[in-house]
């Protein structure tokens, strides 16, 4: 057999990919033809053009819409993973240990200052000179800081519970949701 040369793309054609055009007998490779929307000889339109393009768009729709699903999927993941780790509920946000503590805390803050305030009254009050005068209102003032730094350590302490709890918390989501992943699985 002669070789046969496309039409369109001059190459040698094999007889398995070989397609002529219904009018004029024209040849093409089967790429070239669905790619060509009239013949180059006959100039008559090409219908596997039309059912080619037809093809094309269905595809690319039906893949803009398994994207636009994947994109969807995502973002109600991301959604359902902010939820999951959102501000906790209030029964979780100050226990009531925590509470009491932190009562403690301001309790400790206020008898260390007024204990500040009375010792720093006291040297002032008592003291016949400027020197004893000036050493109680700096007594006073230990006094006082030692109060605000007591009151500082047992807030943190309750801060120290209320964040294991909130991790308690986080974790015990996590664990739900990998037992829902494994369940889906």
């Amino acid at each position: 057999m002669a070789n046969l040369i496309c039409a369109k793309c001059n190459k040698t054609i094999e007889e398995k990919n070989l397609v002529e055009c219904p009018f004029c007998w024209e040849m093409y490779h089967k790429e070239c033809w669905e790619e060509t929307k009239f013949c180059l000889s006959c100039k008559k339109y090409n219908l596997d053009f039309a059912r080619v393009q037809e093809e094309k768009e269905e595809a690319e729709q039906k893949a803009e819409q398994e994207e636009k699903i994947k994109v969807e999927e995502i973002q109600e993941e991301e959604e359902n993973e902010e939820q999951l780790f959102q501000m906790p509920t209030k029964e979780i946000n100050h226990s009531p240990i925590a509470n009491t503590i932190m009562l403690v805390s301001r309790i400790a803050l206020i008898i260390g200052l007024i204990a500040g305030v009375a010792v720093a009254a006291n040297g002032i009050i008592d003291a016949a000179s400027f020197a004893g005068k000036v050493v109680g209102v700096v007594l006073g003032c230990v006094v006082a800081s030692l109060g605000w730094v007591s009151s500082v350590l047992i807030n943190g302490f309750a801060d120290l519970i209320n964040n294991s709890q909130k991790t308690a918390y986080y974790l015990s989501k996590l664990v739900d949701k990998d037992e829902k992943k494994g369940m889906d699985e």
